[in-house]
């Protein structure tokens, strides 16, 4: 009788073991195995709703990223590799730790999962690659950095980019401004802000010509406006009517930071920025450098 060995509570299952499992649709068993279906290409979980394989075509795996490497695709209906909060909160610990981020095949090695694995299900948790992820953290660092006073050149370099050409190409997209305007408060730029609602509270989004240069949450708009003056004191400020775009599980919401990417992750299509029907919105960014 064939032994699947089990990770997840140092477990035992024979094949048939994890048959039962799978016949009965224990919810229990999910993320102790998984099984996948040779005739359909498919893994799926224990308990998959899905109509039962014949025995002789299933094959038991122990993680979902085995089954990936034999060839396998995750199944639609289950999602047999959506149930990894764990895997996502290890990469954002192991990303938040490092100052050079380690590669994506690095990242899956240490963790013990597939590339295409861990890649999807970072990206499905938190609207951005594990890359991505680290683009924003470094543009964050940068940015605290900045707002302590230290000379841009230093910032850079603590931030962990490798070149100043780098951190101008990265951070001016993160902060809809090139660092050392940043430093200046904003001096000399138009930015534009509108308010919506999210599960934190009312949330403030601005931007620029280049791109969205602030994101908050907080109790209402008149703390928000304050807020943005303290970041920007030498930018002009001006408001914009409300957009569906400044909404919970906006592009904007998920991508832009890395706190609003895992707290509003429900998707939609909203439209950002808001309609150019006025001169108010002639320094709206495109969407495309809000990503």
């Amino acid at each position: 009788m064939t032994t699947l060995a089990m990770t997840r509570n140092a477990m035992q299952y024979t094949d048939d073991e994890a048959w039962d499992l799978v016949s009965a649709r224990d919810r229990a068993a999910d993320g102790t195995f998984v099984y996948a279906v040779r005739t359909t290409g498919v893994y799926c979980r224990p308990s998959c709703p899905s109509r039962r394989a014949r025995r002789e075509n299933v094959t038991f795996y122990g993680q979902p990223a085995d089954a990936e490497r034999a060839g396998f695709r995750p199944c639609r209906r289950c999602q047999p590799s959506s149930h990894a909060p764990d895997l996502v909160a290890r990469v954002r610990e192991m990303l938040e730790r490092e100052e050079q981020a380690p590669s994506l095949e690095a990242l899956a090695a240490q963790l013990g999962v597939s590339a295409g694995h861990l890649q999807r299900t970072f990206r499905a948790a938190t609207g951005l690659s594990p890359r991505a992820y680290a683009e924003r953290l470094r543009s964050e660092r940068l940015r605290r950095s900045l707002q302590h006073g230290t000379t841009v050149s230093r910032a850079i370099f603590d931030a962990g980019f490798g070149s100043a050409s780098q951190a101008y190409s990265t951070a001016t997209r993160h902060l809809g401004m090139t660092p050392g305007t940043y430093r200046r408060g904003g001096a000399g730029l138009d930015i534009r802000y509108a308010f919506g609602d999210s599960s934190l509270g009312r949330v403030l989004v601005a931007w620029t010509a280049r791109g969205v240069c602030a994101v908050y949450p907080g109790p209402d708009d008149a703390a928000l406006e304050r807020a943005l003056a303290e970041e920007f004191p030498n930018a002009t400020r001006l408001a914009a009517p409300e957009s569906p775009a400044v909404r919970e599980g906006s592009p904007v919401m998920m991508r832009w930071s890395p706190t609003f990417s895992v707290s509003l992750a429900t998707p939609c299509a909203p439209s950002w920025p808001p309609a150019p029907h006025s001169a108010d919105h002639r320094c709206a960014a495109p969407l495309s450098s809000l990503a």
